[in-house]
């Protein structure tokens, strides 16, 4: 059995949401309010991103990992653009600061602390990579063929790793495996796509 666990920080009145094999229980701790959005991603148990207004954190759990590669599990319905609309609701959850730094303080599942801006950055990386790999796809190629170019090589040295449990192989593979056969190139919240591959591709540009 796994959890994940959001504590609202920096104050002395605590909320905290808790996802326990994907079921979530809130409990409130003094007087503070909790704002609980709709999960808005899953992947490996059960993934809950929760708002806590107050104290103005996100605890985006997995969805954000400014560590590496988002870790997709494709097995449990995980997609490249389920994970893209999750990131995008995290980033309209928040609020930046002054010159768009600072302002919401975002709590990764991995890595260091980050803001608005760092998780836009993160999204606008990941879309650059998912739709290369959907023009490559919508050209014909295998997925050995797209493995060969090396589209997310623009990154690898911050974001990709050669072994462990996850590698930027096994990304590229999640991401070719969840976008369908003559999908849209450019993702949009409108058109994100489904599982299998070979689903009907949703209204969209079509290349």
């Amino acid at each position: 059995m796994g959890y994940h666990l959001g504590v609202d920080l920096g104050t002395t009145f605590v909320a905290a949401a808790l996802s326990v094999d994907s079921r979530v229980e809130m409990f409130t701790l003094g007087d503070r309010s909790v704002v609980t959005p709709a999960v808005v991603y899953l992947n490996t148990d059960g993934e809950l991103v929760v708002l806590f207004r107050g104290s103005d954190v996100i605890a985006a759990g997995d969805v954000v990992d400014m560590t590496t590669y988002p870790i997709l599990d494709v097995k449990a319905g995980g997609t490249i653009d389920g994970e893209l609309v999750a990131l995008s609701k995290v980033i309209a959850m928040a609020a930046p600061g002054p010159q768009a730094e600072g302002g919401t303080v975002i709590i990764p599942g991995h890595g260091r602390m980050c803001d608005q801006a760092d998780v836009a950055l993160y999204r606008n990386m990941l879309t650059i990579i998912r739709n290369t790999v959907q023009y490559y796809k919508n050209q014909g190629k295998t997925l050995a063929e797209v493995l060969a170019l090396k589209p997310s090589e623009g990154y690898d040295q911050r974001w990709g790793r050669t072994s462990g449990p996850w590698t930027t192989r096994d990304f590229i593979t999640a991401i070719y495996q969840t976008l369908p056969v003559n999908g849209p190139v450019y993702f949009t919240m409108k058109n994100s796509t489904l599982v299998p591959s070979t689903a009907t591709p949703p209204a969209g540009k079509v290349f």
